[in-house]
């Protein structure tokens, strides 16, 4: 299969943990290409009735405004289900990212997918 530019260097799968809980692995690039996919998928398991998310970036090397565009409209629509999404990541680039777009205050952020799992069983 033939993909665009944009979307060689991008991988999304998911876990479903629970009736609620499903983790998003994304690697490679999020980015205005590849963040459609994950709007897709989210908003596919959010209509299944998943209202917890995990959105694992351990392997993400960038990501742009349009990702964290697409990751805040999701959160919208989870508030408003009484859901949460945590955020994995410990690439000191995008956590910069991260801070310039003032995300730490809208989301957990965790440095390992299994504390991100763990503050989800205490919540």
């Amino acid at each position: 299969m033939n993909l665009p530019h944009g979307q060689l260097n991008f991988a999304i799968r998911d876990e479903v943990i629970d009736a609620e809980t499903a983790v998003i692995n994304l690697s490679g690039d999020v980015d205005m290409h590849t963040a459609p996919m994950l709007k897709r998928r989210m908003t596919e398991l959010i209509h299944e009735g998943r209202r917890r998310f995990i959105v694992d970036l351990s392997e993400v090397s960038f990501i742009d405004s349009t990702a964290i565009g697409v990751l805040v409209g999701r959160r919208k629509d989870l508030l408003r289900r009484r859901g949460t999404i945590a955020l994995v990541c410990s690439d000191e680039n995008v956590l910069e990212i991260f801070e310039i777009a003032g995300l730490p205050a809208l989301f957990e952020i965790h440095d390992s997918r299994e504390r991100a799992l763990e503050a989800r069983v205490h919540a």
